[in-house]
């Protein structure tokens, strides 16, 4: 073990200036909870950097570096601390990793020896040079066959003055070039819907200066979304991996909604969706605003997101307005605004689902998944019992999980917080007597926490929200 450090945001947009990869999974937290990710997380080449620069201060005497293999495991979020492990360190190579909490986020190997001599393949990438300042948004049929050449974002000089112990080590070119794959990735090939998945690179002597490096799209792999790049240029020749992440999910217009959807079928409605800027929350509040009801849409972070839903259903004849309201904190002191009886309540409040987690059970982590699932839930409750009077009985949806039965792997927490939840709502009913709690198990549907790179099977949103809206005003009487 040879250092720590706690990345920080800072470093982050620092880095994203240096190389022009501006992906919102790096910068946005609000874009990035749409992402694979469900947060910012660091470029993986600021990690690969930050672990060549370390182990360049704590070896200083290796022989010449002639290539690397790079394999990103994992992503890593910002603020977590990262700790580097060197395993291997012999005459002909070194090998490293990036950990947290014993997950591996990369491993890396430093292949020494003779650097190669200039190859002519460097000739075949003889481009105009690209300076792209927004990503592409390309399919995979698009990616076959591209090639290019893209400028360094930076001169190699401000690169290497970020990481001047492996700029000597392998070069301040060979850093900006690295800095430049990151570009590549996040910019150009796949470009905003992307995940870096590593790389295999030669060292070469260079043949000539130009702050680029070219790129030809090498093969794809359709089912995996896989996308293989060669690259030359700036002391570097080898391949880049990527995977072309699923673009976010996206949920039916209204006006879609409203083929299927009587227009006065929820007519007398006031529901208050919690967490419905965006997935089934969004979806919900749609297909009650399609039947007539007013919608109370509430949002914890995603304000641009739940004010798109409003103005989607407001433009469209119906009855929206958005709250911003954390389930963790007292209803009374965020829904003051509301001089409204409500009739109906539809609860998607959530944390991101899937978490980095060690082998053990994470204690934590179960209770931050009771603060919005168990506690948040009961307090919302209590809060509306007391507060909001009806000579009707307010019917409410709670979403529960297939992962109570499928037991998937990395969610006992989360299955163990949403069965906690479920024998909880089994005695609201009776415990508030002016409240009556429909709890379903949903099966796997798409939404931005359940996507995947690879395609898989799920059940349509829409044929799955509807009956539970149905259901819900029933129960209202």
């Amino acid at each position: 073990m040879i250092g720590t450090r706690i990345f920080a945001l800072g470093d982050q947009v620092r880095f994203a200036e240096l190389t022009g990869d501006f992906n919102p999974m790096h910068l946005d937290p609000v874009a990035a909870r749409r992402t694979l990710a469900g947060a910012p997380v660091v470029h993986g080449v600021h990690d690969l950097l930050w672990l060549i620069d370390l182990i360049a201060v704590h070896h200083t005497n290796l022989p010449t570096v002639a290539g690397l293999k790079v394999h990103f495991a994992r992503m890593l979020y910002l603020g977590e601390q990262a700790q580097i492990t060197v395993s291997k360190l012999g005459a002909r190579r070194l090998g490293a990793k990036v950990s947290v909490e014993g997950s591996d986020i990369m491993q890396v190997t430093l292949v020494f020896g003779d650097e190669m001599t200039s190859s002519s393949e460097h000739d075949q990438f003889d481009y105009d040079v690209e300076e792209p300042d927004t990503p592409a948004a390309l399919g995979l049929v698009q990616m076959e066959g591209r090639a290019g050449r893209l400028a360094f974002a930076r001169p190699a000089e401000e690169l290497a003055a970020m990481f001047p112990h492996a700029s000597k080590l392998i070069g301040a070119r060979r850093v900006a070039a690295l800095g430049c794959t990151t570009r590549l990735v996040g910019m150009v090939i796949p470009g905003l819907h992307s995940i870096y998945a590593g790389l295999e690179l030669d060292f070469t002597k260079e043949a000539e200066t130009r702050d680029s490096i070219g790129y030809r799209v090498e093969s794809i792999d359709e089912h995996f979304r896989f996308v293989r790049t060669r690259i030359a240029g700036a002391g570097v020749l080898g391949h880049v991996d990527a995977f072309n992440r699923p673009p976010p999910t996206t949920q039916p217009a209204l006006a879609e909604i409203r083929r299927v959807v009587a227009a006065d079928e929820f007519a007398g409605d006031v529901a208050l969706v919690v967490g419905g800027s965006r997935g089934l929350g969004e979806l919900t509040a749609k297909i009650i605003a399609a039947g007539g009801g007013k919608v109370i849409l509430t949002y914890a972070v995603g304000k641009t997101d739940a004010e798109a839903v409003a103005r989607e259903i407001i433009e469209s004849g119906g009855s929206c307005e958005t709250v911003a309201f954390d389930v963790r904190e007292q209803p009374a002191k965020q829904f003051g605004s509301i001089g409204t009886t409500l009739t109906s309540i539809y609860y998607f409040a959530t944390p991101s689902i899937f978490r980095r987690r060690s082998s053990r059970l994470s204690i934590d982590l179960f209770e931050e998944f009771n603060s919005y699932y168990v506690r948040g839930f009961y307090t919302l409750l209590d809060f509306v019992s007391r507060e909001f009077k009806s000579d009707r009985k307010i019917g409410v949806f709670y979403p529960s999980s297939f992962a109570i039965d499928e037991r998937p792997q990395g969610m006992t927490e989360y299955s163990m917080s949403k069965l906690a939840a479920e024998l909880m709502c089994a005695d609201l009913t009776g415990h508030f007597r002016d409240i009556h709690v429909l709890v379903k198990r949903l099966p796997r549907l798409l939404t931005d926490q359940t996507a995947t790179i690879s395609a898989f099977e799920t059940v349509d949103a829409m044929t799955v929200m509807l009956p539970i809206v149905r259901e819900v005003q029933i129960n209202k009487g």
